[in-house]
């Protein structure tokens, strides 16, 4: 979905972050509050190629600060992911955040689930922010609010599915 690629060149960084489509015109209609984050605020120039569809952010010449750079690209890849400007904005401003997606192998008892009212209940007794694309499930919060909403997730969609299960959600992290 997303392509990242990093390069130095004399100290001034660069990423860039590749916009799929179904993406882009949320990403047009948040430019501006995106820009004066990563702008204004973090002191990253950022622009966006609309004939490449990345987002690529470049450190200043006369500040090389990487970490900067590497929170305003998780915040515009969360952006991206389908989170709003404001819950990717708590990247920027906290260290002990991130987002984490699993995916759900077995499709047929994802269909089955009926779960927008009781993901919203996870999300606000775990304090995150989950964003559902198909099958899979991108969570935005702190280490433990995480853990605890993937296992309220599994646990849902497990007991809502009838029989054995015979497949295992596969946890990958993105930091």
């Amino acid at each position: 979905m997303e392509e990242l690629s990093m390069t130095s060149d004399h100290e001034v960084q660069s990423r860039k972050i590749r916009v799929p489509l179904h993406r882009f015109r949320p990403l047009k209609k948040e430019w501006r509050n995106i820009y004066d984050l990563v702008s204004e605020n973090m002191k990253i120039n950022i622009r966006m190629n609309l004939k490449t569809r990345f987002v690529e952010l470049k450190t200043r010449p006369e500040d090389h600060n990487s970490q900067r750079l590497m929170k305003c690209g998780d915040f515009v890849r969360a952006f991206i992911l389908g989170f709003g400007v404001d819950d990717a904005k708590t990247l920027l401003q906290n260290n002990d955040v991130y987002v984490l997606y699993f995916e759900f192998t077995d499709k047929n008892k994802l269909k089955s689930l009926g779960y927008c009212k009781q993901i919203q209940d996870v999300e606000s007794s775990t304090k995150t922010s989950i964003v559902i694309e198909g099958h899979k499930f991108h969570i935005l919060g702190t280490f433990s609010g995480i853990n605890a909403a993937t296992n309220a997730i599994c646990h849902l969609i497990l007991e809502s599915s009838t029989g054995i299960v015979d497949s295992n959600p596969t946890l990958t992290s993105k930091l």
